[in-house]
């Protein structure tokens, strides 16, 4: 496997090269503010959940239906991204094996790698973060609550980073190091 000299903290990523890197977490965990980061470090496209369930949904009840409605757009536009051949950051909690799955699947049949990231933060940090307006969730401790209930464990070989443990310019570059060893 072929790997470029990373250049000062960034690593872009020809259009050849396009493949879709999943960012998974529950709220608080600070996988938007990561992805968020890492996105314009590697040159890739940036899709949210969040941001597209303020766009598509006008009332954030977090209902089955509405996770489709998001995830489905999600999908989309990571297909759109990818058949032009330009690298994606999605950023979602990914809770289920199966949604994960039907990710991987699509990514794959768009002919391109899928890396999976994982963003942890322990409980306590996470209350104090959801007990605060974020900029672009509406979830609190409730739903992460409800969600961490429902996370399936990733299975998929990924890199797990501890927003509470690790400042945001380490996390990225662990990240952009992790993504150049595996692709």
């Amino acid at each position: 496997m072929h790997q470029r000299a990373l250049i000062p903290d960034v690593y872009p990523m020809s259009t050849s090269d396009a493949i879709a890197i999943l960012v998974s977490g529950l709220p608080g965990s600070g996988k938007t503010y990561f992805a968020k980061r890492f996105a314009p470090a590697i040159g890739a496209a940036y899709f949210s959940s969040d941001i597209l369930r303020k766009t598509l949904t006008p009332d954030h009840t977090y209902s089955p239906m509405e996770k489709a409605t998001v995830y489905t757009a999600l999908m989309e536009r990571m297909d759109h991204s990818l058949r032009a051949a330009q690298t994606v950051v999605l950023d979602a909690t990914f809770h289920k094996q199966d949604l994960r799955a039907d990710f991987s699947k699509a990514a794959i049949s768009a002919n391109t790698k899928v890396l999976w990231i994982e963003v942890r933060a322990n409980k306590s940090v996470v209350r104090d973060r959801l007990s605060q307006v974020r900029e672009d969730s509406d979830a609190d401790y409730k739903v992460y609550m409800k969600l961490r209930d429902q996370y399936e464990p990733i299975k998929e070989p990924h890199l797990v980073l501890h927003s509470d443990k690790t400042d945001i310019e380490e996390m990225v570059s662990m990240a952009i190091a992790w993504v150049a060893a595996n692709r």
